[in-house]
């Protein structure tokens, strides 16, 4: 069982970083708040969608895929759920005429990072496929450890996306500029809600 978990590790942690670090809804919302150099924000948006990813891989894990597969209308549903959610936060975010502000209810906060991933239809793709491609469900070690390099990686690919805010901060000094990046983000997430609603049927 150890060599099977050792043998395990970089497997799990390639998956972990390329489905973590790869462009999404949470992603481009931990850009967006990178770059108000809100730090506390930042980290309690990375920290609640790194816990609630966690959370939800954990509970697909012990059993709740099973559940999902016999009733198939309710995954369904949770995507349909999902996707308008984001498309709520990119025409908030479309419209916005100045920094994105926690206080203006437009996706930051450890709360919103926490339930944006249970109605992220990319983060329940990346569990189920990784349950899949892994074959946890029967292997508690195995749940275990890929929900630990998970909870680490995840943290690590959002946060990211928060640092790269950081750093273009500076190119958005002036109204225009503002606005034009809040309509490429916001854009960018409808587009994306809109691909993630229609992908079940493609």
């Amino acid at each position: 069982m150890i060599s099977q978990l050792a043998t395990a590790i970089l497997p799990m942690a390639l998956f972990s970083l390329t489905t973590s670090i790869s462009p999404g809804p949470v992603n481009f919302i931990a850009l967006s708040l990178g770059t108000q150099k809100h730090k506390r924000q930042a980290f309690a948006f990375v920290s609640g969608a790194t816990i609630g990813f966690t959370v939800l891989l954990a509970l697909l894990g012990l059993g709740m895929e099973q559940l999902l597969t016999t009733y198939q209308p309710l995954l369904t549903i949770f995507n349909l759920l999902g996707s308008l959610f984001i498309a709520y936060l990119g025409y908030k975010i479309f419209t916005s005429q100045s920094p994105i502000s926690t206080n203006q209810n437009n996706g930051g906060g450890f709360m919103h990072g926490f339930l944006l991933q249970w109605l992220n239809p990319k983060a329940w793709g990346s569990c189920l496929a990784g349950h899949a491609a892994f074959q946890t469900s029967n292997a508690p070690e195995l749940l275990a450890l890929f929900t630990l390099i998970y909870l680490i990686v995840c943290f690590v690919g959002v946060g990211s996306w928060a640092v790269a805010g950081t750093q273009i901060s500076h190119l958005l000094s002036n109204q225009r500029t503002l606005c034009l990046f809040n309509r490429i983000m916001g854009g960018a997430l409808i587009l994306l809600a809109l691909f993630l609603a229609l992908q079940p049927y493609l």
